[in-house]
């Protein structure tokens, strides 16, 4: 987090995203929970996109639609298990969460890693010729 602190560009881009991000869910739980579902999971990993590309807040969104598109269950089913994993950690006196969050915060990020290099083509190094005997 020390980029989010050190340029404030990136500051304030970074709450831009936020703001925007949790008004979109806001809005879309009050007219219908299934809509805010669906805005949660669209454009969750915009917060991701927007500090390792470096880009605006507009794009950051539509990258994170493009990542999440056609991964819609996965990330739901993500979401659903990471809600239990919390709720699991409460139940232990709040003790468990210094065990749940990380690990639910390391799924997302693992997500979104997972999710951002799937399309980038795998170069393989051509091999070397070894000489025949």
């Amino acid at each position: 987090y020390k980029e989010l602190y050190l340029d404030g560009k990136l500051f304030w881009q970074y709450l831009g995203v936020t703001v925007i991000y949790s008004l979109a869910i806001l809005m879309g739980f009050i007219l219908l929970v299934v809509h805010g579902i669906w805005v949660k999971r669209t454009y969750f990993f915009a917060p991701y996109v927007l500090f390792e590309k470096k880009i605006g807040i507009k794009e950051a969104f539509k990258e994170s639609a493009h990542l999440t598109k056609g991964n819609k269950w996965k990330i739901f089913v993500l979401f659903i298990v990471n809600v239990l994993l919390t709720l699991l950690g409460l139940v232990v006196f709040g003790v468990g969460l210094l065990v749940t969050m990380p690990l639910t915060l390391m799924a997302y990020v693992y997500m979104y890693k997972q999710l951002s290099t799937k399309d980038d083509p795998v170069v393989v190094p051509p091999a070397e010729e070894v000489p025949a005997h």
